[in-house]
């Protein structure tokens, strides 16, 4: 969603099929990215006017991460999710949790 009037109003831009998403620009794009089971991404061409469809980056894995920061620094955009590896707890698995460093270049080609 987006707002020209400082929260006032709101506009849908898209219905993003993505959990505890979180935006970032890289290379003159906006993206989001998120998961539902797998890691999924959407980008927009036009500062979130329009977004493409959802792509998947993983198969058949179960990813995880609260609200977080996106990191930019040496040309890079950096952070962080967490993918749970073994799925063997049945309640809350914390436990099972691997924090996955990621890193995507943000220069214009």
């Amino acid at each position: 969603m987006t707002s020209d009037d400082g929260g006032t109003t709101w506009t849908t831009r898209a219905d993003l099929d993505l959990y505890h998403a979180r935006p970032f620009e890289a290379g003159g794009n906006l993206y989001v990215i998120g998961h539902r089971g797998d890691l999924r991404i959407a980008r927009s061409k036009d500062n979130g006017v329009t977004w493409s469809e959802v792509s998947l980056l993983s198969q058949g894995e179960f990813w995880h991460q609260a609200p977080a920061n996106v990191w930019h620094a040496n040309g890079c955009a950096y952070l962080v999710m967490e993918r749970r590896e073994n799925q063997q707890v049945a309640g809350w698995y914390p436990n099972e949790l691997q924090p996955i460093l990621m890193r995507a270049g943000t220069r214009m080609i």
